[in-house]
């Protein structure tokens, strides 16, 4: 059966060996949880830190959960000085609720990381003042 293969991974080309990153890639997730009534959490628009991403990974999705309804909230996922790099400001999840925000490609595509990547939320408005927040950043690894 006839078809065009993608740049990284061609599997009629046994020496076009793809990248670990890519082909039988480990998945690696980073899961945090926010109390909302901590100290410089809760009532503030503080960018919050998900994940320390390692070197020589390739980020690939994330999962945001709470008990509180975050629908009003647009969040961002990125890094200092870029707060979109991964996903533009999308609504949170309702309450008792998990959205998936939706990843750029142009972040999907990129090469492996060069160096640590410290990944934040970064919320429109003020997050609640009350209740908790889960994250899940998932990453693939060699």
């Amino acid at each position: 059966m006839g078809g065009t293969t993608g740049s990284i991974y061609d599997n009629n080309d046994p020496w076009a060996l793809a990248p670990g990153t890519s082909v039988d890639a480990g998945i690696r997730a980073i899961r945090n949880v926010f109390t909302f009534a901590d100290a410089n959490v809760g009532g503030t628009t503080n960018p919050l830190v998900l994940a320390r991403v390692p070197r020589g990974s390739v980020p690939r999705g994330a999962l945001i959960a709470s008990d509180q309804n975050l629908s009003g909230i647009n969040i961002s996922l990125g890094i200092t000085g870029t707060a979109a790099k991964y996903a533009a400001a999308q609504a949170g999840p309702a309450a008792n609720a998990t959205v998936r925000p939706n990843f750029v490609i142009a972040a999907l595509d990129n090469d492996p990381l060069t160096d640590m990547e410290e990944i934040i939320a970064t919320p429109s408005g003020n997050w609640p003042a009350s209740g908790t927040m889960v994250t899940w950043f998932d990453y693939t690894k060699r």
